[in-house]
């Protein structure tokens, strides 16, 4: 998932092999999606939510898949969670995370996203 060029719609040719690539992919497309919002361009806007559905589709049928290893699979479970925050409000996305962090060390424990290192915002 990475925002292109305003001539070419986003995408999600991406790999999302790492939480560290889902956080700079989610992050980079919310600024694209904020813009687009910004200019009216409502098609631009939908595509990026398009591009983000699909990935999280894709990470679910791995997720689901039981020729995958097991660790792997629960990685794109977690994966299509971050996602679903990212598309129930993408603007709050990276307030979640630092959030998601906060709560992790208050608990004294690691939490999903704060053990792969997602950045702060």
């Amino acid at each position: 998932m990475r925002p292109v060029s305003k001539s070419r719609s986003p995408s999600a040719a991406r790999r999302l092999s790492s939480f560290e690539e889902l956080e700079a992919s989610l992050v980079d497309m919310q600024k694209e999606y904020a813009k687009a919002v910004a200019a009216g361009d409502r098609a631009r806007a939908t595509a990026c939510r398009r591009a983000v559905i699909q990935a999280k589709d894709r990470a679910r049928l791995i997720s689901r898949n039981p020729k995958v290893d097991q660790e792997k699979r629960k990685q794109k479970e977690e994966m299509v969670e971050v996602m679903l925050v990212w598309l129930g409000e993408s603007r709050y996305f990276r307030a979640w995370v630092a959030f998601e962090r906060m709560s992790a060390f208050d608990a004294g424990k690691g939490c999903r996203i704060s053990d792969v290192g997602f950045r702060e915002p």
